[in-house]
């Protein structure tokens, strides 16, 4: 999918790669203290249920992970503006799974960011943080209620440092003229 509506993103890396470079780099930037928003598109043209899969994996890789993920649905823009826009009526129920996936890593993520934010202490910290973790519980309740949580499916993966295999992502070269 990555090739055919992207093709020049994950270069000078292979598109098989590139939710290990996801992974990778939420790990990288959580090291540092640093939550990455990512996004993903819902409703490419040529999407495959498939590609909605291995999102939910990709998701489902990132659960650990302290990162806002962002769905979008397709919007015709660029090479692809003849395309018809994708519209919510025509989710699939594997793309419904998908965005429930984010939602519940969303909210479960926010809980342990709010703490990170709010990790000192003033005169209105308490405050702040309290009104911040009711609208999450919020949000939270709404959305069991209509159902749309969905917890990952499958245990933590465990964090596979890349010098460990560094013939598994290799590092990008500039070519040297001689």
């Amino acid at each position: 999918m990555i090739t055919a509506a992207m093709p020049g993103k994950v270069a000078p890396f292979k598109a098989s790669q590139w939710p290990e470079l996801v992974v990778q780099a939420a790990g990288l930037m959580n090291d540092n203290h640093v939550y990455p928003a990512c996004t993903f598109i819902v409703g490419l043209p040529q999407e495959t249920e498939d590609d909605v899969a291995r999102t939910i994996d990709l998701i489902d890789d990132l659960w650990d992970f302290k990162a806002l993920l962002v769905p979008m649905f397709f919007v015709p823009l660029g090479h692809l503006k003849s395309k018809d826009w994708f519209r919510r009526d025509r989710l699939s129920p594997l793309q419904q799974e998908l965005l429930k996936r984010a939602l519940t890593h969303g909210i479960r993520q926010s809980k342990h960011m709010l703490r990170d934010f709010f990790d000192w202490e003033g005169n209105h910290t308490s405050l702040y943080r309290g009104t911040f973790r009711g609208f999450i519980a919020f949000l939270e309740m709404l959305a069991k209620m209509h159902g749309l949580t969905s917890p990952s499916s499958r245990p933590p993966r465990a964090i596979v440092d890349p010098n460990s295999a560094p013939d598994r992502l290799p590092v990008p070269t500039i070519p040297v003229r001689e």
